[in-house]
């Protein structure tokens, strides 16, 4: 889950300034109410949403892959963590690296839009999202999918792989478990008020006209939502 943090956030992050092209064309850099807009719903919405998936569900998809580092597999007491403050550590470094790579997307398009390269920016959030639906079917080993559609942990993850045999879980078991659920929470926080910002911005855009039309309408608005 940690794997495709960098590029998930890099192309919300370039998306949202690709939806407010028009507005962005004479708007300065780290100043202007949609970069602070796009700030807050990563603060308010995509970290929290990740957060708590990553608590809840500290096994699932390519976390697979953090976990034995986490947790002691042959301790006495399973399932106390290996550093007593890898979950702050890591919290931490979830927000910042959304923060940061989700900032560096919007940035990266901003300035692009500022020089009349709209397609480029484009480019930006489409290649970003390519990568992290690679990112989770592949994996780093070609199983990602897997991890992805697996309902169990990682305990069982690990017992399946010693054992061999099919997998013990059906995609049916996915579709009714716990981490499926929580999924459907998850995302409804963070795309419904993402997909609002989208269309909000783009719809004020268009009612602007040309980008040089209407500039002054678009700042007299006492709320970019």
């Amino acid at each position: 889950m940690l794997q495709v943090e960098p590029f998930t956030t890099f192309g919300i992050g370039s998306l949202f300034a690709v939806a407010a092209s028009r507005q962005l064309a004479h708007e300065a850099r780290l100043t202007n109410p949609y970069f602070l807009t796009t700030m807050l719903f990563f603060s308010l919405f995509f970290v929290p949403a990740v957060c708590y998936l990553l608590v809840q569900h500290p096994g699932w998809e390519t976390m697979f892959v953090f976990y034995p580092y986490l947790v002691d597999m042959d301790a006495p007491l399973r399932g106390y963590p290996v550093i007593p403050w890898a979950a702050g550590l890591i919290m931490v470094f979830l927000i910042l690296l959304s923060l940061v790579s989700g900032g560096l997307g919007f940035v990266a398009a901003h300035g692009l839009i500022r020089r009349g390269k709209l397609k480029a920016a484009q480019a930006l959030w489409m290649t970003a999202g390519l990568v992290t639906l690679g990112i989770v079917i592949f994996g780093w080993d070609g199983r990602g999918w897997e991890r992805t559609l697996f309902a169990g942990n990682f305990h069982d993850w690990h017992q399946w792989h010693l054992t061999g045999g099919r997998n013990p879980y059906t995609l049916s078991d996915f579709f009714s478990s716990a981490i499926f659920f929580t999924l459907i929470a998850v995302f409804t926080w963070v795309i419904a008020p993402g997909v609002f910002i989208v269309w909000r911005w783009v719809r004020q855009g268009r009612a602007c006209g040309r980008p040089t039309d209407g500039l002054s309408r678009i700042r007299d608005r006492p709320s970019v939502i």
